[in-house]
């Protein structure tokens, strides 16, 4: 027995030998580079399209599988122009090679560099992907049960993270004549597999010719997809916009959002929660030439059920607070919303400051220094109504309701209730003793 196992270790040493030498020969002997022209071809009858790889392609074999190309060019589809549908400066990827005969997908940092990709539609609403997705619809995976994707048929699955560096994807469509396009861009995750989580980091340029804007925009969360239930994840998301455009009518617009998501597409439910937007406005037109305003809030949205929950919801600009909720029914087909809103009490005088270059000199000084509003109203796409407004301003306050129907020829209806005013709190103080009186 003892002599068996060393003739088989002696076996096992040969072949291990005779691997590892072929791997070298294969190393050392085989050009990738002497098949671009097949490797081409093969694109083209697939495709239609044309396969340009003007780089050196790079192989190995042990102990990773992997491919490096340099300088890839894919062509449009006839009748789209001799622009390129897709070019990559440089790509890599690899995977380990012992784990995939267990079926486990070890992949090392997957690297883009320079990704360009041009989408175009037409102007009869043609769009240059269209072969390649009837293409894909050839490999589309088999569903069980009621539409759901089958489970993955590999054991275990990791990827050491994905790096995309100075990407730009452009979207021209010629048919509504509009033109986005998304520069300098750069994607950065951390490890992820399966069942785990995944970290990322975007960030981008943006630009826009219908509404003429300009934007740099920043993501980065945590996100996990539950591949049996068709769940998507989104935990500690920081979303970060800083716009410019002629047209939003201000220097600089900032936008700040930070929250939860979880969204279930099979039952078409979006959550979320926790929902934080800080918005700073700037231009020399805007009181005090800056406005600056938070938004608290939880939404939930089911568009198979319609409907639509903002609760609860708060918002802060300048010294006002507004608290309350919104509901929604009908979302895709006649929307309908109620909701009420509640505005705490304020220094009504303090926000005509923010307004006004000079300050407001009253008869009363005390004059418009407590406001507090609160509404119950109802909506739709024709009418709009607050069934019970209440408004105080100092002594004075004015409760009832209101209506405006049909937005397209206007109807109003009021019903208030004034308990008291005094109307000479708010005049112009009266002119001092002995004071000239002012030049009609």
């Amino acid at each position: 027995m003892r002599r068996f196992f060393k003739i088989l270790a002696w076996v096992v040493g040969i072949l291990a030998t005779l691997i590892a030498a072929a791997v070298i020969y294969i190393l050392l002997i085989f050009d990738p580079n002497k098949y671009k022209a097949e490797i081409a071809a093969a694109v083209h009858n697939a495709t239609g399209r044309e396969l340009n790889i003007q780089g050196e392609l790079k192989l190995s074999f042990f102990p990773w599988l992997g491919v490096e190309t340099r300088s890839l060019t894919l062509s449009n589809p006839p009748d789209f122009g001799q622009a390129p549908f897709a070019k990559l400066d440089s790509a890599a990827i690899k995977v380990k090679l012992l784990p995939l005969l267990k079926k486990d997908v070890e992949i090392d940092t997957v690297t883009l560099d320079g990704l360009y990709l041009q989408l175009i539609r037409t102007t009869t609403g043609e769009n240059n992907w269209d072969d390649l997705s009837r293409q894909g619809d050839k490999g589309t995976p088999a569903t069980t049960g009621a539409g759901k994707a089958t489970a993955p048929l590999l054991t275990a699955f990791a990827i050491d993270g994905i790096q995309v560096r100075d990407a730009a994807i452009i979207w021209d469509d010629r048919q509504s004549q509009v033109h986005y396009a998304l520069k300098k861009l750069s994607l950065r995750t951390g490890p992820f597999s399966l069942a785990a989580p995944i970290a990322l980091k975007l960030e981008t340029d943006f630009t826009s010719d219908a509404p003429a804007l300009s934007a740099h925009l920043g993501l980065s969360t945590e996100a996990s997809y539950g591949f049996d239930t068709r769940q998507v994840r989104l935990k500690g998301v920081q979303l970060t916009a800083r716009v410019h455009g002629a047209e939003l009518g201000v220097q600089e617009t900032t936008l700040a959002l930070s929250g939860d998501a979880l969204l279930k597409l099979a039952e078409q439910q979006y959550q979320f929660t926790d929902l934080k937007l800080l918005t700073s406005l700037q231009g020399e037109q805007l009181p005090g030439k800056r406005i600056e305003a938070t938004l608290n809030a939880n939404i939930g949205a089911d568009l198979h059920q319609g409907t639509l929950s903002i609760k609860p919801f708060n918002l802060e600009a300048w010294n006002i607070k507004v608290n309350g909720a919104v509901h929604g029914n009908g979302l895709l087909d006649t929307p309908r919303f109620s909701g009420n809103l509640t505005i705490p009490s304020f220094n009504a005088r303090e926000l005509l400051g923010h307004f006004s270059k000079e300050p407001l000199d009253t008869a009363d000084p005390q004059a418009l220094s407590a406001a507090s509003a609160g509404v119950e109203f109802t909506a739709s796409p024709t009418n709009a109504e607050l069934t019970k407004l209440e408004v105080t301003l100092d002594q004075t306050r004015i409760s009832g309701s209101a209506a405006l129907q049909d937005f397209s020829h206007p109807a109003y209806r009021f019903q208030l209730a004034v308990n008291d005013i005094d109307a000479d709190r708010y005049l112009p103080p009266a002119a001092a003793a002995g004071a000239e009186p002012a030049t009609p």
